[in-house]
């Protein structure tokens, strides 16, 4: 691979080789919830409102990933999810209906 690969390609090649098992695949995702969950109450429970759409992205992207591995209606259910959680900021639900636009 030459100098001008970025991580993004880095990240690809390594993924097209990796194979995880169903106990690294648990781990992984325990471990993803776990700084997503962090990282959301630290931004939307800080009241960081430019920082929201920072949060919906990564839940989203959780979501996305749930699916891409098996879990039906991964994205939806995730995204609501945190919806609930943080039911009373309304400038962090209104995030989630631009990521859908």
């Amino acid at each position: 691979m030459g100098e001008d690969v970025d991580f993004l390609d880095l990240f690809f090649y390594w993924r097209e080789k990796q194979t995880l098992t169903e106990d690294q695949y648990e781990k992984y995702i325990s471990w993803l919830k776990n700084e997503i969950d962090k990282r959301t109450e630290g931004v939307v429970g800080g009241g960081y409102r430019n920082s929201y759409y920072k949060a919906a992205v990564l839940i989203a992207s959780l979501g996305e990933t749930l699916e891409s591995n098996g879990i039906a209606n991964g994205r939806t259910r995730t995204i609501e999810h945190y919806r609930k959680l943080h039911s009373r900021k309304r400038a962090f639900k209104a995030e989630f209906e631009l990521l859908n636009d």
